[in-house]
């Protein structure tokens, strides 16, 4: 998969650089990113590619403000979230 994101491109010339000095580990860094659009906070980590259902939640019903969590076998495999105002979203994958 192609990520463009500055800290993935470090990561992964760095990784590159080690297997071609004889490391052969492959790049196994998790994807995440965060965005601010204006007012808004959007935050991801890992890729959502294996999951048996998507887990919204949203402290106030009637904000745009929300976590959703993609979940296999009861075990948290991406947490996203768009806030406003910012707060944290604690999943570990």
């Amino acid at each position: 998969m192609r990520v463009e994101h500055y800290d993935n491109a470090a990561k992964q010339g760095a990784s590159a650089a080690a297997n071609m000095l004889g490391a052969q580990e492959p790049h196994s860094d998790a994807h995440w990113f965060w965005s601010d659009q204006y007012e808004h906070n959007l935050q991801a980590v890992g890729l959502a590619t294996d999951y048996d259902q998507v887990v919204i939640r949203r402290e106030d019903p009637d904000a745009p403000a929300f976590a959703a969590f993609y979940v296999k076998t009861i075990r948290c495999r991406r947490p996203s979230r768009w806030t406003t105002p910012r707060r944290s979203c604690g999943c570990a994958s």
